[in-house]
């Protein structure tokens, strides 16, 4: 998997920004890790874009920017959702 791939799904950057959206989207709403893959990928998606979701929800967690909370659902951090505030103009982040 590398970010040159070309179809969007398979790139790794574009699929940490899209978790990354529908993660802030949703709070306060969370959702266990393979919750969230299944709204992030497409219907019928093919393995290498499952496993490019997967590797993307792992770096987030890797990097801060998502917690997995005592029960097993991801949300993101109060840096990241703070940042997210301030780039998108939100209110309360």
């Amino acid at each position: 998997m590398t970010d040159g791939q070309s179809r969007p799904g398979h790139n790794l950057k574009i699929v940490e920004g899209a978790v990354l959206e529908v993660a802030v989207e949703l709070h306060p709403t969370h959702l266990a890790a393979e919750d969230l893959l299944r709204r992030i990928v497409s219907q019928g998606a093919d393995a290498l874009e499952i496993e490019t979701t997967r590797q993307a929800i792992g770096n987030l967690r890797d990097l801060g920017i998502l917690r997995e909370r005592n029960d097993g659902r991801l949300e993101p951090t109060q840096p990241t959702l703070r940042t997210a505030g301030l780039l998108t103009g939100l209110s309360g982040c």
